[in-house]
C-alpha cells in the first residue's frame, strides 16, 4: 500500500478557554475553505466573509477530535490516530485563523518539548512509526 500521511491542526495549552478560542479559529478557517470549495464565498471588498456550512462541527466536537489541550491529551489523540490509520507522516498545522504568532510559537515549543516525547515513548520511537 501507499504511505499514508495526516495533516492535523494542533494546539497545546493548559487553559480550556485558550483551547476553545483556538478551536473557534479552526472553525473560522474551515468556514473559509468550505466556502471556496462549495463556490458560495461572499466577499467584503477583498476579505472573504466566513459563513456557517452544512453539518459543520461544534466547538466541543472540534475540541474532542483534534489534538487541542494539555500535552498528555494531545499526545494520546496523536498516537491513537497514528495507530488507527497506520500513518507514516504526521504534519501539524500550528497557526490558523489569525492565531497570534506568540500563541502559535508557545504551542509549537510545547509540541517539541512535551508532546513529541510522549508520542515517541508510546510509539517506541518516532523514527520507527510507520515502518
Amino acid at each position: 500500500p501507499l504511505p499514508f500521511s495526516m495533516n492535523r491542526s494542533i494546539y497545546v495549552t493548559d487553559d480550556k478557554e485558550d483551547a476553545r478560542d483556538a478551536a473557534e479559529r479552526v472553525l473560522y478557517t474551515a468556514r473559509l475553505v468550505m466556502a471556496f470549495r462549495g463556490q458560495y464565498e461572499k466577499l467584503n471588498g477583498i476579505e472573504v466573509v466566513p459563513q456557517p456550512y452544512e453539518d459543520e462541527p461544534s466547538l466541543d466536537t472540534i475540541l474532542e477530535n483534534l489534538p487541542f489541550g494539555d500535552p498528555e491529551s494531545c499526545a494520546e489523540k496523536m498516537v491513537a490516530e497514528i495507530k488507527a490509520t497506520g500513518a507514516c507522516h504526521y504534519s501539524m498545522f500550528v497557526q490558523f485563523g489569525g492565531l497570534d504568532h506568540k500563541r502559535a510559537r508557545r504551542s509549537l515549543e510545547r509540541i517539541g518539548s512535551e508532546v513529541l516525547p510522549l508520542v515517541d515513548k508510546a510509539l517506541v520511537g518516532i523514527k520507527a512509526f510507520g515502518a
